[in-house]
């Protein structure tokens, strides 16, 4: 018998059809099927895609790497709203359940909180100072000294 799962961690089915969704939509974004110049423009790529435990619904997550103003990341969510139609029907050659999930688009903000998170401890940790070990040995203010905290 296998370890015992936490309640919202994905199954094994649900990771399976999770690539295979995220792939199969990487594909289609990317070939003729389904093409428009503004996710070629943004470089708009999918992220993540997590599929429900029912599998009736996906998360899809999408970014653009070259940091869209919120007006862009708008029109790029209704465009893709607006395909998925198209997407689905291309999903449903390349799905082998019953029925093709429905596809919820959302933005990814993730590598932009991770860029905040980074700009801050820049902000605080100066470049040039050397950060020592936190090894056990040190005493609470040498530790605290190591990692940039005034006491």
């Amino acid at each position: 018998m296998g370890k015992p799962r936490r309640e919202h961690e994905p199954t094994q089915r649900q990771k399976r059809i999770n690539e295979v969704i995220r792939r199969s939509l990487s594909l289609v974004m990317q070939s003729g099927d389904f093409f428009h110049a503004d996710f070629a423009r943004l470089f708009v790529h999918l992220t993540s895609v997590k599929v429900s435990p029912d599998l009736s619904s996906v998360k899809v997550y999408v970014m653009a790497l070259n940091h869209p103003s919120e007006m862009e990341r708008a029109k790029i969510l209704a465009t893709l709203k607006m395909a998925r139609p198209q997407l689905r029907k291309s999903l449903s050659r390349e799905l082998t359940l019953k029925y093709v999930p429905d596809l919820r688009f959302f933005w990814d903000e993730n590598i932009e909180q991770a860029d905040r998170i980074e700009s801050l401890l820049r902000k605080h940790i100066p470049r040039n100072r050397p950060i020592t070990s936190l090894s056990d040995d040190g005493s609470e203010e040498e530790r605290a000294m190591a990692v940039g905290i005034k006491s």
